[in-house]
């Protein structure tokens, strides 16, 4: 049997593309907006847990697909909610209700 070497060339990292990373300007207001961890006051039953980061939230199930960056499809989740919680139909709902609310707009619930 002919034993030839391995050929290791190293990975490249992985990089959103320009159109679905999130714009700089949409951080500063979902915190100025949301003030803190939503799913916490929509009744996640554990506490906050890590550092605040941005969850997308999708209008209607897209298997695969990411929610677009713009504020009326993302808000302010901790990492321990982004991760747990979350996952449920009535917290999906829940967190839509919540930007229907805040940005009032019609097509997001």
């Amino acid at each position: 049997m002919k034993r030839t070497p391995l050929r290791r060339t190293p990975m490249k990292p992985y990089r959103r593309k320009a159109e679905d990373r999130v714009p700089d300007w949409l951080y500063g207001y979902l915190y100025a907006r949301d003030r803190g961890c939503v799913p916490a006051r929509l009744g996640a039953p554990d506490p906050c847990d890590g550092r605040l980061t941005i969850e997308h939230v999708k209008s209607e199930s897209m298997v695969g697909k990411r929610a677009p960056s713009d504020k009326f499809h993302t808000l302010i989740a901790c990492l321990g909610h982004n991760t747990g919680w979350c996952l449920t139909s009535a917290a999906k709902q829940a967190e839509r209700d919540y930007l229907s609310r805040v940005e009032l707009v019609e097509d997001v619930a």
